[in-house]
């Protein structure tokens, strides 16, 4: 048998609560955050239009480089040319901003230990509930995708203190 020592003997360990309940907050803002994008895709055209989306559709259509737009938004319309549907364009993309609120609650949950469970939703939240944000994951442009694939990398970056080569090289290819 191990001897305990003193101080050991005194220290309350919390029980860890099962991950539905340490993440309520979260799920609460979660849940208005999935209702509020099943109302925009119901209640709207599948797709918003500017006339940015023209040119990236075109490239997608015939891909080439373009010397004005990035290339890597009329590659994702590309690849999901087959399914034949802007609404699966703004499906992604509702979920890629779903994902980029989550990301930004897991990273801050993750490197502010200390910090009470309400501040990470709080930075996660204007993400998941600006009607801005909400609105431009309904329209053929790059916004969505760049700013998922940004905050995926610093997420890589920043999940532990020190960086290695493997997760310089996965930001790197994120961004």
């Amino acid at each position: 048998m191990k001897a305990v020592s003193p101080e050991r003997e005194n220290v309350r360990v919390r029980p860890r609560l099962p991950a539905p309940r340490r993440h309520r907050l979260l799920l609460a803002v979660l849940l208005a955050a999935v209702a509020l994008r099943v109302l925009t895709v119901m209640g709207y055209p599948p797709v918003v239009w500017f006339e940015d989306s023209f040119d990236y559709v075109g490239v997608a259509e015939r891909p080439q480089p373009y010397e004005v737009r990035p290339s890597g938004y009329p590659l994702l319309l590309w690849l999901l040319r087959p399914l034949h549907s802007f609404a699966a364009v703004t499906i992604l993309q509702h979920l890629m901003g779903l994902a980029t609120g989550v990301t930004i609650y897991a990273l801050v949950r993750r490197r502010a230990a200390g910090a009470r469970p309400g501040w990470a939703v709080l930075a996660a939240a204007p993400v998941l509930l600006d009607a801005y944000q909400i609105f431009f994951e309904h329209t053929v442009l790059s916004d969505v995708p760049f700013t998922f694939l940004v905050v995926t990398a610093v997420a890589v970056v920043l999940w532990t203190p020190g960086i290695t080569p493997g997760r310089a090289a996965t930001a790197g290819l994120l961004l």
